[in-house]
């Protein structure tokens, strides 16, 4: 993009065609844009030069302001007889981002200007921003290409990553809305993925680009995984590489393993397929297992003399298996334990209530409720 510049014995701002956004190519007409609010910082800019500094101001700003509950747009006014010229050819300019006075000073020639001054003019950038409501929509199959608005929002989804991600740097909005399945190939640093309606119909594939410190929120997540993660409420399937903390997620058949020197903890999570047997977790070398308060099968697999983890058990059930050949794990709460590495894993039982009949969770249950009759006796 050009740079404005300003001739300042005749007091002419000069705007390069390139200077302005296409909105509109030829034929028949072509439509260009001038973000008002970014031309008066750009001469903001060249009246702190060395060379502006010396020279009258070359307009005046009022900024945005809200007036019962809705925000009126910027004023922009060029003062002390500067003028503007845009540079020649047959081409049409709207001017957006603010009322101002730039049309009225404009030297005239095949540039067609378009001012849109209001009275009740309201900041279009902030309108904008609340139709996103913080979020860019993604729908791979229903979107379409572009950063241009309305692209992006709920009602307008983009429809790859690459738009998504300039949209985000755009507008500032670090989190995505997905629809239907959606492949990471870029790095998503930092970002919020979030299922638009559950993990059963939004699935996030990742393919080994970096996503350190990414949170993912009701999604199946698949794939190969580099970085650490928060997962919430997700499916958890097939994944290479996990690291991280999710909460309340379940796992299914398709084994997942934890990335070499990493931590992955799993804090009230379940087995995903109830009935169908236990899913499995391949620990990496170096790598620590956390289960917290963990509920139906589960299956280690892999697990060496360079592991540890903690094993809280909810009416879970840990299967050691018979690939397992060191390490050391700490095994707490109630549930099952099934050993199938003969032994070659160190297991502190402390704490740990092996009940595999449930009788004990029904002693529990109905000391309950005996003592909530007893507390409406009282």
């Amino acid at each position: 993009m050009a740079d404005i510049s300003i001739d300042w014995s005749t007091k002419v701002i000069f705007v390069p065609k390139a200077y302005t956004t296409l909105i509109t190519p030829p034929p028949p007409q072509e439509i260009r844009r001038l973000d008002t609010d970014q031309f008066r910082k750009d001469l903001k800019a060249l009246e702190a030069s060395p060379i502006g500094m010396s020279f009258l101001d070359t307009h005046r700003h009022n900024t945005t302001v809200e007036v019962g509950g809705v925000i009126l747009a910027r004023v922009i006014e060029i003062i002390n007889g500067y003028t503007v010229t845009f540079e020649d050819g047959l081409y049409s300019v709207n001017l957006v981002g603010s009322n101002n006075n730039i049309a009225d000073v404009t030297n005239v020639n095949q540039v067609s200007i378009r001012s849109a001054n209001s009275a009740g003019l309201q900041d279009l950038s902030s309108l904008q921003a609340a139709s996103f409501q913080g979020v860019i929509t993604i729908d791979v199959i229903n979107g379409v290409p572009g950063t241009l608005f309305p692209i992006g929002t709920e009602g307008q989804p983009v429809n790859n990553l690459v738009d998504a991600l300039a949209i985000s740097v755009m507008r500032g909005i670090k989190t995505f809305r997905v629809v239907g399945t959606l492949v990471i190939d870029i790095d998503v640093t930092g970002y919020t993925l979030k299922g638009a309606r559950s993990f059963l119909t939004d699935i996030l594939v990742l393919t080994g680009t970096n996503t350190d410190g990414s949170r993912l929120e009701d999604l199946t997540v698949t794939g190969a995984q580099d970085g650490s993660f928060f997962y919430e409420r997700c499916l958890i399937t097939g994944l290479t590489g996990c690291a991280g903390v999710a909460r309340e997620c379940g796992f299914d058949l398709v084994q997942c393993t934890i990335h070499d020197d990493e931590t992955f903890v799993a804090a009230d999570c379940i087995s995903g397929v109830p009935g169908q047997g236990s899913p499995s977790i391949s620990l990496g070398t170096n790598s620590t297992i956390q289960l917290r308060r963990y509920s139906g099968g589960m299956r280690l697999v892999n697990v060496d003399a360079s592991n540890d983890g903690t094993i809280g058990l909810t009416e879970g059930h840990l299967i050691l298996d018979a690939s397992c050949t060191g390490g050391t794990l700490t095994l707490r709460g109630v549930g099952q334990y099934t050993r199938q590495d003969g032994g070659a894993v160190t297991v502190n039982e402390l704490g740990f209530v092996s009940d595999p009949s449930g009788k004990l969770r029904r002693r529990l249950n109905l000391a309950e409720e005996a003592d909530g009759v007893l507390r409406e006796i009282e």
